[in-house]
């Protein structure tokens, strides 16, 4: 669906506002709004995340707008 890994680490983060409770980040980049939820509505990912909700908590958010 043309999405690019950018950033994946478990290192701790520096929270400099707010709450940020979770231990990795995952950050990808995607060519669209379109491809994102192409991505996340795709039978085979679902089925991966299947397995990621099983053993992880986690929060997902689209972004518009970064270049």
């Amino acid at each position: 669906h043309g999405g690019e890994l950018l950033v994946t680490s478990s290192k701790d983060v520096e929270v400099i506002e707010g709450d940020w409770a979770l231990g990795r980040t995952v950050l990808m980049r995607f060519p669209d709004l379109h491809a994102a939820h192409a991505w996340h509505d795709d039978p085979d990912y679902k089925e991966l995340a299947a397995h990621r909700h099983a053993s992880a908590q986690a929060n997902l958010v689209l972004v518009e707008g970064i270049a």
